[in-house]
């Protein structure tokens, strides 16, 4: 039987690890954040204890690996709500497999395998830190210029132009964040340089759908993007 405190060594080193996850996760503003991985991690760690204290192996009929596996499975109802589909583009797979993992962080915890579990924090946010940046320096140098089939500018069109630091992040943050604002992307350009001190900058240019309730939308999306690492200046105005 677990003593007081090995339980709560268990549990709070599971809520660490998903802390540090979700604060990742909700510096870019994914859906799944910080209170979200912290649940998960604690959650799944609960399970992992109780499967192995109260079915222990070895008794007949008793099999310990029987509930974690149920609690994987059940992350992946989790994982599917976050993954959203946008005519041929997919958003979300990342946050969905952070989920996934967290679980399994949980379970490592859960079990006491501490090396096991902090291993893996450390993989996972490098993943999401490090990883991100080198995938968009290596991945995006030929994207200079991106831009969406000609569509017909409607009246309630915007033009918002983003100037940011490449080392912190390049665009799908910005995008999530208009997403989720109710804003429609009808054109993207990107122009990438370096500023007179050697940074890495980029001006993105969005042609812009404005949702029905503008202002307030307007408002809070351009709170939201300001919070972003590495945004140096926004301006909105309309298209003429």
């Amino acid at each position: 039987m677990l003593t007081t405190f090995e339980v709560c060594l268990r549990l709070f080193a599971a809520s660490m690890a998903g802390g540090l996850i979700g604060m990742q996760r909700e510096r870019v503003n994914q859906t799944a954040g910080f209170r979200t991985h912290i649940l998960i991690t604690v959650g799944v760690a609960l399970v992992m204890i109780i499967s192995t204290t109260r079915y222990a192996p070895g008794a007949v009929g008793n099999d310990p690996m029987r509930l974690a596996s149920q609690a994987i499975s059940g992350i992946g109802f989790l994982g599917a709500g976050a993954i959203i589909k946008e005519g041929a583009t997919i958003r979300g797979l990342t946050t969905a497999t952070g989920l996934w993992v967290s679980a399994a962080i949980g379970l490592a915890f859960g079990a006491g395998m501490y090396r096991e579990g902090v291993i893996v924090t450390v993989i996972v946010l490098i993943t999401f830190t490090i990883l991100l940046h080198w995938k968009q320096r290596v991945f995006t140098e030929h994207v200079d210029e991106k831009k969406a089939a000609p569509a017909k500018l409607e009246k309630n069109s915007v033009k918002m132009t983003v100037t940011r630091d490449l080392s912190t992040g390049f665009i799908e943050d910005i995008r999530e964040v208009l997403h989720v604002h109710g804003f429609d992307i009808i054109r993207i350009a990107i122009d990438r340089g370096r500023s007179t001190e050697g940074e890495d900058k980029g001006v993105f240019l969005f042609i812009l759908t404005l949702p029905a309730s503008r202002e307030a939308s307007a408002d809070a999306c351009l709170s939201a993007i300001h919070r972003l690492p590495g945004i140096e200046h926004i301006e909105l105005e309309t298209v003429e």
